[in-house]
């Protein structure tokens, strides 16, 4: 972390990630893609894997309340930057500076960069989730 803020203050922190129109564009096709496919497939088999070696946690109830607390946070974190995203893509009219205006061949054009991701993320999550320690009750 310290050589991440090194380099930051070397080059010059500024707002060009906030603003730029082909970065929102970007961020909001990574988090689209992602959205959709690399987290409810990482989430999903974390949950199976701790399931399978903890049991079902005490939610005291369905819906929501199944969902662990832990994930809230992300959950939120998910939400406002996609909220941003969208914001932006729609202020920037970033899908006009895309490589493609066509945004069905975009997202699947990236879906297939990703492959991999979609792969490797749930088999290193179930290992993360196979070497956790029992929670403390």
């Amino acid at each position: 972390m310290v050589l991440f803020a090194a380099i930051t203050l070397l080059l010059g922190p500024n707002l060009r990630p906030f603003l730029d129109t082909v970065l929102i564009g970007h961020q909001a096709r990574e988090l689209a893609t992602h959205l959709v496919i690399t987290l409810p497939l990482g989430y999903g088999v974390g949950l199976i894997v701790v399931r399978s070696r903890f049991g079902e946690p005490e939610t005291g109830g369905a819906g929501l309340a199944a969902i662990p607390k832990a994930s809230w946070g992300a959950i939120g974190a998910v939400g406002i930057i996609g909220l941003f995203l969208t914001v932006g893509f729609l202020v920037t009219e970033a899908h006009g500076h895309g490589q493609s205006s066509n945004m069905t061949s975009l997202v699947l054009v990236h879906v297939f960069e990703h492959l991999l991701t979609y792969i490797f993320t749930p088999l290193l999550v179930a290992v993360f989730c196979a070497t956790l320690r029992s929670p403390t009750r």
